[in-house]
């Protein structure tokens, strides 16, 4: 159920050092004032324009094609959002719109690295539970993408079970 304060939430807009914290954190840097201030703009845009606000607010939501899965911020600060506050909002365009830098990849420690098997692959986590198993794994150009269950994982040997065979083993770099 959405309450008041969820609503006023969604309309505030971010101060600019609320939107540095989260560009610096979930985004690739440095992070420039030039950055902060051109998002700032464009969230306060946004939030003044209430046709503009709903679209956004729509394309945010995974099941219409608002994605992200696999980056910090959609794991991290958005994770089961369907509607997104202020700063999700900024998030959202910050990764939807050119001009901004490249969001980070969401990675848990035990996974962190790079691992062979024939191309490298950077793993990313689907979800931000601790007993979630299931890993997004992005090859080194960013062309495929698959979404695994590990099955064992060791300090040399990754190992992951896809929906079918077969079973992909990747050693650390």
């Amino acid at each position: 159920m959405t309450t008041a304060a969820d609503i006023a939430e969604e309309r505030r807009l971010p101060e600019p050092s609320e939107i540095e914290a989260m560009l610096t954190r979930y985004f690739e840097g440095p992070i420039g004032a030039d950055v902060v201030a051109k998002l700032h703009a464009e969230v306060a845009r946004v939030l003044a324009d209430p046709p503009l606000h709903g679209g956004m607010a729509r394309g945010f939501l995974p099941s219409n094609g608002g994605r992200a899965f696999g980056r910090a911020w959609r794991e991290d600060l958005s994770f089961q959002r369907t509607s997104p506050r202020s700063i999700d909002l900024a998030a959202w365009i910050a990764w939807s719109q050119p001009g901004y830098p490249r969001a980070r990849p969401y990675c848990p420690d035990g996974y962190v690295g790079t691992w062979i098997h024939r191309i490298s692959w950077c793993a990313h986590r689907q979800g931000t539970k601790a007993n979630d198993a299931s890993l997004w794994l992005e090859d080194d150009i960013g062309v495929a993408v698959k979404r695994l269950v590990v099955v064992r994982l060791t300090a040399t040997e990754l190992q992951l079970e896809p929906t079918s065979p077969p079973i992909f083993r990747l050693e650390r770099a």
